[in-house]
């Protein structure tokens, strides 16, 4: 019930608290179906609309696609422009296939990579790269530069084919 001011004020305020009871998040938000965010941790946001066009049948696409909840993995954040990784759950109407809108939130990126990089040893030397092999993008990367980008290193490019190929073993 998004025009019900009063309804708003309390999921407003719901989200507020619960947000403050977190750490490292960049936001908690409900939205509409067409990305029209009603309620956000951040008041200030709320009333903009994060997608359109193509992007928006992407998202939406998306989040029909996995029933319940879609990992978008890391992106620039429309609201903070910071990087995200960004997760979107549809709402359903009480007869569980009409959709309402959605709710959204993500931990920042860059406080996932450190808490990463906190796991391994002092000793170890190793380097990693965390991608996502599906869309060819980076997900973390000691080189910064590289998050949420494409991936264009010919041995990954390969490693992902032959994992694409049904190969799951090996070096």
């Amino acid at each position: 019930d998004v025009n019900n001011s009063q309804k708003q004020k309390i999921a407003q305020t719901y989200t507020e608290q619960y947000y403050a009871g977190l750490n490292n998040w960049e936001g908690l938000y409900i939205g509409e179906w067409d990305t029209h965010v009603i309620v956000h941790s951040n008041p200030k946001v709320v009333g903009i609309t994060t997608r359109e066009g193509d992007g928006l049948k992407e998202l939406q696409d998306a989040m029909k696609s996995k029933n319940g909840l879609y990992n978008a993995g890391i992106i620039a954040s429309p609201a903070s422009g910071k990087l995200t990784l960004s997760m979107y759950c549809p709402v359903f109407d009480i007869d569980g296939t009409t959709i309402l809108g959605y709710v959204g939130g993500g931990p920042f990126a860059k406080e996932l990579n450190i808490l990463l990089n906190e796991l391994k040893s002092k000793d170890d030397t190793a380097r990693y790269y965390m991608i996502n092999a599906e869309t060819g993008m980076y997900i973390f990367a000691e080189d910064e530069s590289f998050i949420a980008t494409e991936i264009q290193d010919e041995m990954l490019l390969n490693t992902m084919d032959r994992m694409k190929s049904g190969e799951n073993v090996g070096e």
